[in-house]
C-alpha cells in the first residue's frame, strides 16, 4: 500500500502529512465540517506504508496528521494510533509528539 507524505519543516516544528493515495486533493464535508486533503498540503512523495511507519516510529516530529481510512486502519492494526475521527465516511488522526 502507497500513501502521499510531505514534510513540512519549520524552525523548531516538523509536521508530517500522510494521506491515501486515492484521495489527494479531494473536499469531504458533513454538516459544518470539511475535510480537505488539499495537495498543497498533502502531495509530497508516494511512500510505501512501511517507511511511512518508520518516520512516524523515529519521533522525529511535533505532529503527525493522517488521512484515508486505508492508511488509518493500517496505523491502528499496528497500534501506532489508538482512535480517529471521521467526516464524511473519512477517517482521519493525529498524532502529537510533546517534546520537553
Amino acid at each position: 500500500m502507497k500513501v502521499w507524505v510531505k514534510i513540512h519543516l519549520h524552525e523548531q516544528v516538523n509536521v508530517i502529512a500522510i494521506c491515501d493515495e486515492n484521495i489527494l486533493g479531494n473536499i469531504y464535508e458533513e454538516d459544518i465540517k470539511i475535510l480537505n486533503v488539499a495537495k498543497e498540503f498533502y502531495k509530497g512523495e508516494l511512500k510505501e506504508i512501511k517507511e511511512v511507519i518508520n518516520l512516524i516510529q523515529n519521533k522525529d516530529f511535533s505532529s503527525v496528521n493522517i488521512v484515508g481510512n486505508k492508511v488509518i486502519e493500517e496505523l491502528l492494526s499496528r497500534k501506532i494510533i489508538k482512535n480517529f475521527k471521521v467526516i464524511a465516511s473519512i477517517k482521519y488522526a493525529h498524532i502529537y509528539n510533546v517534546k520537553e
